[in-house]
């Protein structure tokens, strides 16, 4: 009985149950993340309100029957808190799941001992998908491999999507920052959900998903145009982790050469790349502090208008091995630009920079002397581009990831040199980790609360006279360090082991998709505040919660073909992964059918589930309080109930599907049992996957089987959610014990 299943009229194949509702939702999810915030917020609701109503059983309750509004209101509700009931028993049984959202609860903690409430909520609003999605995950239908392969193959369509538009902004705008290529999320998120796009792809590749010649060469095209990209976006952040994960997956790859010199030949330029790396940072800041010698005989004193330049080497200090203060004459550069552009000379670019110094940076970088000559050569396009704070010519290359490089040391040259770290994205990160850890030694046992981080990290620039601009005191871009100061010691140590917990209780710290996903939010995590905004948050709630929880273990089931009218038939294929010299390993296939609704029975198979569960009302379980009920069907449609009887003697009780098969077979001895049913009914919540069988019921059952030589079917279900179905006991039992094995041969 697959997913219920049903036909919207004009559209082929798309199934309408609740279970398939939901995967819908989480693609929609999976394709806002690189492209909408509205669209991660519309899909979350949707998943929140499909989640309350998958695995809620309408059809035993008696909702369809006639009956007053106001009874149908008071049976919706009471069906809807049972299944809620039995979703937050299973919350609560799954540890890796509590230990994810136990982060979240940790703000909610922080809200305790927090001054600025507002911000705490809005803070709390914001990191909802922390506690939704993992929630909402652990506790729904897991993805079988094909649909998460599908909901990963839909979020690098909608990564390409973003790529494209990228490109539109490219080429019909006057782009002077890469960062503004990123249109729907900041070009870090962009940058990330790029490399993860890439390995996933890699992935496909490399397990042969696509097996066509065609499908292996979009694939191809597609990582290259991926990694290509992360270039043309000048993404530092992604290629270096997109880097780092090629080489850890190329030193474990050349651990398994068998070949020792191979192996040697392999590991070498590996191992020394990073050498290579490191080498050609200190080259390139070398290129900014040494410089040629100046003879300032034979510099110009004046300009064409006979103001005296001034030849500043110490405060505007070096770059590409060039002193910017060179022919600087202030008064001119002033009158010009005052003239040329509606910002003042005196104030700040639109990055809120000194717009005097992006305009000396940028003639010197032009070869340019800061006159008014030099001002006057500028086209009014690189007005513009001063405007908006482009301090080189350079940077306006496009695909020049050189440039970011240069950024980088510049700021580096300057913070070392004059202890100013405006001037680059990274020194001023530098800047934000120290005033984390002045924060820090003040609050290291409980931290500020929830809210007040933004009040804390004002107090602590003043305090520290900080160098930095008023535009760019920020927060810790660490996320390590933003926990650390919201939560203090006790806060950091929670949230490393909600971090490293989940994978390690589910398994899944082997899996490749979560290794890369894994290692691509913890890399992110130490130079970004990956989980303080809406995107983030949600890239790392829904990834993290979907490849933890949200997939089936085990073989997989690839969905057949063949539908049985509103019934979907899966296959569950036992390929043991063993080999053993001289013996022939075989495939063995399960087929069985699923639904989430007792209405999609036929109509006596629904009844003979109604029978057993009726049964199971009437069972003697005191001990364990598990009432399980069994109703067979026989030839001529005949129904034979049985019950578990229990006893203070534990062995000497039954259990109901044989109390039911024996009382049939005692009755009406010779009659064929065509069928049984088996549900459950417990004391004090409800069960929510299918009770099958246990072995010793399954032995007897093909027994029966090979008795009366005919099948028995077999449906077994819960007190709610799935009802599963077999065509016989050889689903449940393949290659069982029976009177074959006692002849002797």
């Amino acid at each position: 009985m697959g997913p219920a299943i049903s036909i919207i009229p004009g559209i082929r194949n798309i199934k309408t149950d609740v279970s398939s509702l939901m995967f819908y939702g989480m693609i929609l999810l999976a394709m806002s993340i690189p492209l909408s915030e509205f669209g991660m917020s519309i899909s979350q609701f949707l998943l929140l309100g499909l989640w309350v109503h998958e695995g809620a059983d309408f059809g035993n309750h008696g909702f369809t029957i006639r009956r007053s509004l106001s009874g149908r209101i008071i049976t919706y509700f009471g069906i809807i808190g049972l299944n809620l009931a039995g979703k937050f028993r299973r919350l609560i049984n799954n540890p890796a799941a509590m230990a994810v959202i136990a982060f979240y609860l940790l703000h909610v903690a922080g809200l305790l001992y927090t001054s600025d409430l507002n911000y705490a909520l809005k803070d709390l609003r914001i990191k909802l998908p922390l506690i939704s999605l993992p929630v909402i995950i652990s506790t729904s239908a897991a993805l079988s491999k094909e649909r998460l392969n599908r909901l990963l193959g839909f979020f690098i369509l909608a990564v390409f999507a973003g790529t494209l538009a990228s490109m539109y902004v490219l080429l019909t705008r006057n782009i002077s920052d890469p960062r503004e290529l990123s249109i729907f999320i900041s070009h870090i998120r962009f940058g990330l959900t790029i490399c993860f796009s890439i390995f996933i792809l890699m992935y496909f590749l490399y397990k042969g998903f696509y097996t066509s010649r065609f499908g292996k060469i979009i694939i191809t095209l597609g990582i290259a145009w991926l990694f290509f990209f992360l270039f043309i976006l000048e993404s530092l952040t992604g290629l270096a982790i997109t880097l780092l994960i090629l080489f850890i997956f190329a030193v474990a790859l050349s651990f398994r050469i068998k070949f020792r010199l191979l192996k040697i030949a392999v590991l070498l330029p590996i191992a020394i790349s990073p050498y290579f790396a490191v080498n050609y940072f200190i080259q390139q800041t070398r290129q900014f502090t040494e410089v040629e010698p100046v003879d300032y005989q034979k510099l110009d004193k004046y300009t064409h208008y006979g103001t005296p330049y001034v030849h500043d080497t110490c405060g505007y200090g070096v770059e590409k091995g060039k002193y910017i203060g060179i022919y600087l004459a202030t008064s001119e550069l002033r009158q010009e630009w005052n003239r040329r552009s509606s910002l003042s000379y005196d104030g700040r670019d639109n990055k809120g920079q000194n717009l005097s110094y992006t305009l000396i940076r940028f003639l010197s970088s032009k070869g340019l002397r800061k006159d008014a000559e030099g001002v006057r050569s500028l086209t009014d396009e690189e007005i513009v581009n001063i405007e908006d704070g482009v301090a080189n010519i350079a940077y306006l290359e496009n695909f020049n990831l050189r440039s970011r490089i240069d950024q980088m040391v510049m700021g580096y040259t300057n913070y070392v040199i004059h202890g100013e770290p405006n001037a680059s994205s990274v020194m001023q990160r530098v800047e934000y980790w120290k005033t984390s850890a002045y924060i820090i030694r003040h609050h290291w046992l409980t931290g500020v609360g929830t809210g007040d981080l933004n009040a804390a990290f004002s107090q602590a620039y003043l305090e520290m006279g900080s160098k930095l601009d008023d535009a760019f005191r920020n927060r810790s871009h660490n996320q390590f360090l933003a926990i650390f100061v919201a939560f203090g010691i006790a806060g950091l140590i929670l949230f490393l082991f909600t971090l490293f917990y989940p994978p390690f209780k589910t398994g899944r710290y082997t899996d490749y998709y979560y290794l890369v996903f894994f290692t691509i939010i913890f890399m992110s995590m130490l130079t970004e505040d990956t989980l303080e905004t809406q995107a983030g948050a949600t890239f790392f709630a829904f990834f993290n919660s979907l490849l933890l929880f949200g997939r089936k273990r085990g073989p997989e089931l690839p969905e057949l073909k063949t539908q049985q009218g509103p019934l979907m038939i899966k296959s569950l294929h036992l390929d043991p992964e063993f080999k053993s010299s001289g013996m022939k390993t075989k495939l063995l296939t399960i087929n069985y059918a699923e639904t989430d609704q007792a209405s999609d029975l036929e109509p006596a198979d629904r009844l003979l589930l109604e029978s057993a569960s009726e049964a199971a009302k009437q069972a003697y379980a005191p001990y364990s309080g598990f009432r399980v009920g069994a109703a067979l069907r026989l030839a001529g449609n005949q129904i034979v109930r049985g019950n578990n009887q229990e006893n203070a003697a534990y062995p000497s009780g039954l259990c109901a599907e044989r109390v039911a098969i024996f009382a049939a077979s005692a009755q009406n001895p010779g009659v064929v049992i065509e069928s049984i049913a088996i549900t459950v009914n417990t004391d004090g919540h409800k069960v929510i996957d299918p009770v099958p069988p246990c072995g010793a019921c399954r032995q007897v059952i093909a027994e029966y089987e090979n008795k009366q030589n005919k099948k028995i079917r077999i449906i077994f279900a819960g007190e709610t959610g799935k009802i599963i179905q077999v065509d016989g006991i050889e689903s449940l039992l393949p290659m069982s014990f029976n009177s074959n094995n006692l002849q002797h041969r």
